[in-house]
């Protein structure tokens, strides 16, 4: 099987700016995207944003990664996950990653308890390996 992993896939256009309400909203926790290695690495940032209407959602600003092939983005417990056993098997998947470029807004469950995750991963499900992590303060 063959897989694309060189290039670039945008996020869509309309994530690129932030809301009037995320903007008006406050921050829970930040951290920044990590290089794990050559081939896997990442940058910008991943913000946790409690919006006025009570929402919470996770934000990728100034966003670029490695590309992979069925990545998604994980909430780990794990502060520092680097590998696939880092990220252990109770983590919280929000689903595709949207593009390896630019901006991109991840919804939180309305229930979830945030206080036991501690890092954003981005993973390859296809190679089963972290492409970037970013630990939560």
């Amino acid at each position: 099987a063959q897989v694309a992993v060189q290039g670039t896939e945008t996020a869509p256009e309309s994530e690129q700016t932030m809301s009037e309400a995320m903007e008006a909203a406050s921050v829970i926790s930040s951290g920044s995207f990590i290089e794990i290695d050559p081939l896997h690495w990442g940058e910008g940032t991943a913000t946790i944003y409690q919006l006025p209407d009570q929402q919470r959602v996770l934000r990728f600003q100034d966003y670029a990664s490695a590309r992979g092939g069925d990545v998604h983005v994980y909430l780990s417990r794990d502060p520092e996950p680097r590998t696939a056993v880092d990220v252990g098997i109770d983590f919280l998947d929000l689903g595709r990653l949207k593009g390896n470029i630019g901006n991109q807004n991840y919804n939180l469950p309305a229930t979830l308890d945030l206080s036991g995750y501690r890092s954003v991963v981005v993973f390859c499900l296809q190679f089963n390996t972290v492409i970037t992590s970013a630990s939560l303060r």
